[in-house]
């Protein structure tokens, strides 16, 4: 009776076994790593984002610009009004200075009427 009752708790713990091995759920690494690096790039474009909106508002030329900041994958569009086409450049070095940033796309409008240098009219 005793061996009768050994050899069905063996025979139980092996199927139960076997059975775990082929219910075991699939490899998700990579669909965890896929999600991990979406994070990581959406973090980064944060950092950059708010790097580059910080350093523009720093900028004392750009002090009173209407700059907008969008980063995706580490390319920075800029959009918005300025004054003049030399503000415009300045915010597009301004920008490619900020740590992470891999391409600047400056969409940032010049103002009507004043596309002039100062003291031009």
């Amino acid at each position: 009776m005793k061996r009768i009752a050994t050899t069905l708790l063996l025979t139980l713990f092996f199927v139960s076994s076997a059975f775990a091995v082929q219910t075991k759920p699939a490899n998700t690494a990579p669909a965890e790593k896929a999600h991990k690096a979406s994070t990581t790039t959406a973090v980064d474009d944060t950092t950059i984002t708010t790097s580059v909106k910080e350093k523009l508002t720093n900028t004392p030329s750009l002090k009173t610009a209407n700059i907008n900041v969008d980063t995706k994958a580490g390319v920075v569009t800029l959009t918005g009004e300025v004054k003049n086409a030399g503000l415009k450049g300045v915010a597009t070095n301004v920008t490619k200075r900020c740590k992470g940033v891999k391409r600047v796309v400056n969409q940032i409008n010049i103002e009507k009427g004043k596309a002039t240098a100062p003291g031009h009219k």
